[in-house]
């Protein structure tokens, strides 16, 4: 498409005096509730875009614990809506939460039986109903037959919707059980797919053709991409050698649940924790975030770092590795981790949820870790540094009224003591309550896969869980008193109609777009001329004066279709978003 805009600026833009808000807020939800100590406690779990500028948030704990929350959070995180789900007979552990299409909401994860005492995977269907959450249906997926405890942490659940399925389906990953002909701490991955009420359509397990020692195999990442072929599903996750190695691997598989990609290890230290992966259609890849390291071996510090890998979709080959680690001397931090990647609105950039550990105290402290697709580190910054955390995961959210762009993160208050669930959400340049620049390192690796052959059986079974319903938590908002926060005021824009933007339908023959603003001081103004998917198609910078000013856009776009003009102030915040339609 040949784009062409010229303009007239004649001043500048209003900069937002006694219309700012507060966007960013920081929460904790406290747990009023007894719950157990696990490996690691996981009260905050997992949370996505709720539409309308929501978020919604799962929460819960590891361990024996019977319960789980659902709780959805407007723009300025109160609560619109809040449900705990507790086992009747039995636990879970909850992992994953997926949006639906028509707003329901999915949760996988795994469930104890105590009757039976096994565990097995769990998926259930939830739809938001006034101030609550009301269940679908809860179901267990019957998959194992030697009496397995309960999961730790290590093994995560992940369930994505089907998107080549001619109806609504949806594939889920779990770590999966003992076979009877392996030795004990041998492990499957159990992947299946379910259809929109939660029966099943096919449940497999995979696993090595040939076992030379013991190991165990956690699926800690699923996501769908397209190749020459059509669909599959990315999984990958990490190996457990006998605690002396774990290594990464991955592997795919098409809609019917039939191996593409064999299962592949990088013969690289890599953490249990992290293993999250998007698709990126416009460079055709999979995006892999995990933790790259080993500070369980002996010979000193070793640090870890948080690791992404690029590979091409049609083949797996091994495009980068590039990693990050907070590289400050006096600090001596040991431990960076990563639990998850998303990719921005516009998709330009990645934005993974992330934690850290300084060897000088005690903290354990959450991170965001910004990179365009050329692996540049846009920011790097901890929050909450004087508390003891463990993040959970972060999403992308858009309020429709002031088209502001914020990422939510949840994450545990409390590594290994609380049970509590803490929520805070940052601009685009990751200001909130309580941050601070990381020193950043980065550097590059070149991993070396090998190839293991695996096969999968098929098992059967599937049933009812029993479930009951209440709610029993208290909240606690960001305060600047605490010695942990820095409270920053981070001024939006309360409405479309603070910069008024006409006509936003553009009939045949006109191109012009007039933009009205003002300007309480002089000030730089950036205009973007974006396509609807968000790709921007030419970005101007103005020098504006004071007063009354008026903008005109000469479009001059080809082709019918929506398309959105972008405003920015000087530093690189978006003041507005206004979509325009060509005919």
């Amino acid at each position: 498409m040949n784009n062409k805009i010229t303009s007239k600026l004649l001043t500048g833009l209003f900069m937002c005096a006694s219309f700012c808000a507060n966007a960013q807020y920081n929460k904790t939800f406290y747990n009023t509730q007894s719950s157990t100590s696990g490996f690691i406690n996981e009260s905050g779990i997992d949370v996505v875009d709720a539409g309308n500028g929501h978020t919604c948030t799962l929460s819960g704990n590891i361990g024996d614990a019977p319960d789980f929350t659902l709780r959805e959070l407007d723009f300025t995180g109160s609560v619109v809506a809040s449900q705990t789900f507790s086992i009747v007979d039995g636990s879970v552990r909850p992992c994953k939460l997926l949006r639906t299409a028509n707003g329901d909401y999915l949760v996988a994860g795994y469930y104890f039986n105590t009757t039976r005492s096994l565990t097995d995977p769990f998926i259930a269907r939830f739809t938001p109903t006034g101030t609550s959450f009301s269940c679908i249906w809860f179901q267990e997926y019957l998959s194992n037959n030697s009496g397995l405890s309960m999961p730790t942490a290590f093994g995560q659940a992940n369930i994505v919707l089907a998107p080549d399925a001619p109806n609504e389906s949806y594939i889920a990953v779990f770590a999966g059980d003992n076979w009877p002909s392996f030795p004990t701490y041998d492990k499957t991955i159990n992947a299946l797919r379910i259809d929109a009420s939660g029966a099943t359509i096919w449940n497999y397990k995979y696993d090595d053709a040939t076992i030379t020692q013991s190991r165990e195999f956690y699926p800690r990442a699923l996501v769908a991409g397209v190749d020459d072929k059509g669909t599959k599903y990315y999984i990958a996750g990490f190996c457990d050698y006998n605690i002396t190695a774990d290594y990464s691997f991955d592997m795919t598989i098409d809609l019917n649940g039939n191996i593409v990609d064999n299962k592949r290890e990088y013969i690289v230290p890599a953490y249990p924790f992290g293993h999250s992966a998007l698709y990126d259609a416009a460079t055709k890849q999979f995006v892999l975030a995990y933790t790259m390291g080993a500070n369980y071996l002996p010979g000193g510090i070793v640090v870890s770092e948080i690791a992404v890998t690029k590979m091409d979709v049609k083949t797996l080959a091994i495009a980068s590795t590039d990693y990050y680690y907070e590289n400050d001397p006096l600090a001596q931090v040991s431990e960076n981790y990563t639990n998850g990647i998303m990719m921005d609105a516009a998709g330009n950039n990645y934005v993974l949820s992330c934690w850290n550990m300084n060897r000088n105290s005690n903290y354990r402290n959450t991170t965001i870790l910004k990179i365009d697709k050329l692996a540049n580190i846009q920011f790097f910054k901890r929050y909450n540094k004087l508390t003891d955390t463990y993040h959970g995961a972060i999403a992308d959210v858009v309020d429709p009224v002031t088209s502001m762009e914020n990422y939510a993160q949840i994450e545990t208050s409390g590594y290994l003591t609380a049970n509590d669930m803490r929520i805070f959400t940052t601009n685009t340049l990751g200001v909130t309550c309580g941050d601070e620049n990381i020193h950043p390192g980065h550097g590059t690796y070149k991993l070396q896969p090998s190839l293991v052959p695996a096969t999968k059986v098929l098992v059967f079974g599937d049933k009812p869980i029993s479930y009951n319903s209440g709610e029993s938590y208290n909240d606690s908002s960001c305060n600047a008193s605490d010695p942990e926060y820095k409270t920053t005021t981070i001024p939006i824009m309360a409405s479309d109609k603070q910069i008024n933007v006409y006509p936003t339908v553009l009939s045949e023959g006109n191109d012009n777009v007039t933009i009205n603003i003002n300007s309480k001081t002089a000030a730089a103004v950036q205009v973007s001329l974006c396509g609807i998917d968000g790709k921007e198609l030419k970005r101007t910078i103005y020098h504006a004066n004071a007063g009354a000013n008026s903008l005109v856009l000469d479009t001059q776009l080809d082709l019918p279709g929506l398309y959105m003009i972008k405003i920015y102030s000087a530093d690189n915040k978006i003041n507005n978003i206004v979509r325009i339609t060509k005919l």
